[in-house]
């Protein structure tokens, strides 16, 4: 599996003038609800203010669809589906303060305009060589990432110029939030030869092949008895980053899923670019779901 988190430069803060305890101290403040995705906005634009970054370089995310969007419904107390009758969900109120969020920080110079336009390249490129501030769309599996060609970080350099946390509460004291996408192997009831094919899913899934896989890609444990594997619980990175998983929340295996996801992150390419407001995005958004839902959509309040 894997977690989704807020990225930040150390080394930036430390030209701002915050000491090491202040630094250290951002994580157990988000944890708490005490720093909020309004406290991130307000960080990012002393950053800008202070000339540590340039103006729209404060607060970068993924330019394309994602999982990554959903977090910000659940950080404003929204959620995405309802088990019980397995919809779909706009939790409306959310949404409406997640795109006011998205727009803001535009608005404030925190973000450019074509931020959705923007090639991942140029993102990770810009974020790795320390003129980003701040990287609000960030996973787990970045740190292995910016360690390989292109851009060939050093993980000692990492720890020191680089932090991170779980996503912040959209409301002062909530709590944080992540996102995970775990995925199930399925064996067919056409399946001539399920007791073999069931041998292939449990090797494939085997404590020492997937703690290779976690340590080689920035990814995390989907066993309990990784967790006690020696070289997994040795590394710094997976120990410590594995602790957001506490705040996972699960993006649904629902065959609309990835419709829901496309549209919603056009409503965020429309609210940023400025062709539209928050309250019409979300109007065109709920409108073009239930043509194509129909009764599988579930619009709340």
């Amino acid at each position: 599996t894997e977690c989704r988190l807020v990225w930040f430069r150390k080394d930036l803060l430390r030209k701002m003038g915050w000491s090491e305890d202040k630094i250290d101290a951002l994580y157990g403040q988000v944890e708490r609800g005490e720093f909020t995705l309004d406290d991130l906005k307000v960080l990012a634009k002393e950053m800008v203010d202070k000339g540590v970054v340039e103006k729209g370089n404060a607060i970068w995310h993924r330019p394309t669809p994602g999982f990554d969007w959903y977090q910000f419904i659940f950080a404003y107390g929204g959620r995405i589906y309802d088990y019980k009758t397995g919809k779909l969900v706009v939790s409306k109120g959310a949404v409406l303060k997640m795109l006011k969020f998205l727009e803001s920080l535009v608005k404030e110079g925190l973000t450019p305009e074509g931020m959705t336009q923007t090639a991942w390249r140029d993102i990770h490129s810009s974020w790795t060589s320390g003129k980003v501030g701040i990287f609000l769309t960030g996973g787990s599996w970045n740190w292995k990432e910016w360690q390989s060609a292109p851009y060939n970080l050093k993980e000692e350099d990492m720890f020191k110029n680089i932090g991170w946390f779980p996503i912040p509460s959209g409301i002062k004291g909530g709590k944080p939030v992540s996102v995970s996408h775990p995925v199930v192997h399925l064996i067919s009831k056409a399946s001539k030869h399920p007791e073999l094919a069931m041998l292939i899913v449990t090797l494939a899934s085997s404590v020492d092949l997937n703690v290779d896989h976690a340590l080689g890609s920035g990814h995390l444990a989907i066993r309990q008895s990784e967790l006690c594997y020696g070289e997994y619980r040795e590394a710094k990175y997976t120990r410590e980053v594995s602790k957001i998983l506490k705040y996972s929340h699960f993006a649904p295996n629902d065959e609309k899923a990835p419709l829901y996801m496309q549209t919603l992150f056009e409503a965020v390419g429309g609210v940023e670019s400025g062709s539209v407001t928050p309250e019409d995005a979300l109007k065109f958004w709920i409108e073009r779901l239930k043509n194509a839902l129909g009764d599988r959509l579930l619009v709340e309040e």
